[in-house]
């Protein structure tokens, strides 16, 4: 089974953005993070029995993480975090159970909380240690 995300999907936003895999800042180093990110983000969407996913925000430069408003030291940057589109907020809604957390677990992710990222879903592979769950809050 081929991957749902691929690596140009998140260095683009599912290709809105072409330009920023030809920026300076998209080195071989974000490339890494993002594949390793893809690592555990595409078997679980698998497990979840997905099939397809739009990047409504994968990797952002420096200039578009400001414009987005983005955190200073937003794990965009560095190609360890990706926004999937979820209008009808069904992703977040099984990833917030305790089965999802499960799968969090599994993989090494971590969901921002759902009240926070309405339309879509925030997902990365920061190490925050061992918690209840696997959400944080931004």
């Amino acid at each position: 089974m081929s991957d749902i995300i691929s690596l140009e999907d998140l260095l683009s936003s599912s290709g809105k953005y072409k330009d920023r895999m030809n920026s300076t800042e998209c080195t071989e180093e974000v490339k890494e993070n993002a594949r390793q990110l893809l690592s555990k983000l595409n078997p679980l969407l698998i497990e979840l029995g997905l099939q397809k996913c739009i990047v409504s925000s994968g990797f952002r430069t420096s200039d578009a993480n400001k414009a987005a408003n983005g955190a200073k030291k937003s794990l965009h940057m560095i190609g360890s975090a990706i926004d999937i589109q979820d209008k009808d907020e069904s992703l977040d809604k099984r990833l917030n159970t305790p089965e999802g957390d499960l799968l969090l677990k599994k993989y090494g992710l971590w969901q921002e909380i759902p009240t926070k990222t309405i339309g879509w879903v925030h997902l990365d592979n920061k190490d925050r240690g061992t918690r209840s769950k696997n959400q944080f809050i931004p």
